[in-house]
Protein backbone atom coordinates (compact mmCIF):
# COMPACT_ATOMS: atom_id res chain seq x y z
CA UNK A 1 0.00 0.00 0.00
CA UNK A 2 1.16 3.29 -0.77
CA UNK A 3 1.36 6.17 1.97
CA UNK A 4 -1.30 9.29 1.10
CA UNK A 5 -0.92 12.82 -0.20
CA UNK A 6 -2.60 15.73 1.30
CA UNK A 7 -2.95 18.35 -1.92
CA UNK A 8 -5.07 22.02 -1.98
CA UNK A 9 -4.97 25.28 -2.83
CA UNK A 10 -4.76 28.67 -0.87
CA UNK A 11 -6.80 31.18 -1.91
CA UNK A 12 -7.96 34.52 -0.54
CA UNK A 13 -11.19 34.23 1.30
CA UNK A 14 -12.08 37.91 0.13
CA UNK A 15 -11.72 38.01 -3.76
CA UNK A 16 -11.10 33.84 -4.27
CA UNK A 17 -7.80 34.83 -6.16
CA UNK A 18 -5.16 32.35 -5.52
CA UNK A 19 -2.37 32.93 -2.87
CA UNK A 20 1.74 32.33 -4.57
CA UNK A 21 4.09 30.82 -2.17
CA UNK A 22 2.10 30.41 0.99
CA UNK A 23 3.32 28.33 3.72
CA UNK A 24 1.47 25.06 4.67
CA UNK A 25 2.70 22.81 7.54
CA UNK A 26 1.43 19.88 9.36
CA UNK A 27 1.13 21.24 12.78
CA UNK A 28 3.63 20.09 15.28
CA UNK A 29 5.83 19.03 12.90
CA UNK A 30 8.81 20.54 10.20
CA UNK A 31 6.59 18.64 7.37
CA UNK A 32 5.10 20.95 4.68
CA UNK A 33 5.20 22.74 1.26
CA UNK A 34 5.19 26.23 -0.32
CA UNK A 35 2.23 26.82 -2.82
CA UNK A 36 2.92 27.62 -6.39
CA UNK A 37 2.48 30.46 -9.02
CA UNK A 38 -1.25 29.00 -8.82
CA UNK A 39 -1.83 28.54 -4.41
CA UNK A 40 -1.66 24.57 -5.69
CA UNK A 41 -0.15 22.36 -2.80
CA UNK A 42 0.98 18.70 -2.27
CA UNK A 43 1.92 17.08 0.68
CA UNK A 44 3.07 13.55 -0.44
CA UNK A 45 4.28 10.29 1.49
CA UNK A 46 1.81 10.65 4.57
CA UNK A 47 0.90 8.05 6.62
CA UNK A 48 -2.55 7.06 7.42
CA UNK A 49 -4.18 9.41 10.05
CA UNK A 50 -5.89 12.86 10.61
CA UNK A 51 -3.70 16.28 10.33
CA UNK A 52 -4.01 19.74 10.91
CA UNK A 53 -2.60 21.46 8.50
CA UNK A 54 -1.30 25.83 9.42
CA UNK A 55 -1.30 27.78 6.41
CA UNK A 56 0.30 31.55 6.70
CA UNK A 57 1.31 34.15 4.52
CA UNK A 58 3.10 37.33 5.74
CA UNK A 59 0.47 40.05 5.57
CA UNK A 60 -2.62 36.94 6.54
CA UNK A 61 -3.75 35.55 9.64
CA UNK A 62 -2.08 32.19 9.64
CA UNK A 63 -5.29 29.30 8.95
CA UNK A 64 -5.60 26.10 11.40
CA UNK A 65 -7.35 23.46 9.05
CA UNK A 66 -8.12 20.81 11.60
CA UNK A 67 -8.29 16.93 10.78
CA UNK A 68 -7.76 16.15 7.50
CA UNK A 69 -7.86 12.44 6.56
CA UNK A 70 -5.54 10.81 4.80
CA UNK A 71 -5.45 7.07 3.63
CA UNK A 72 -3.64 4.72 1.87
CA UNK A 73 -3.74 5.45 -2.28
Amino acid sequence: AQNGIIKGKVVNEINNEPIPFANIVIQNTTIGATTDIDGNFEIKDLQPNLYNLLVSFLGFETKLIPEIQVSNS
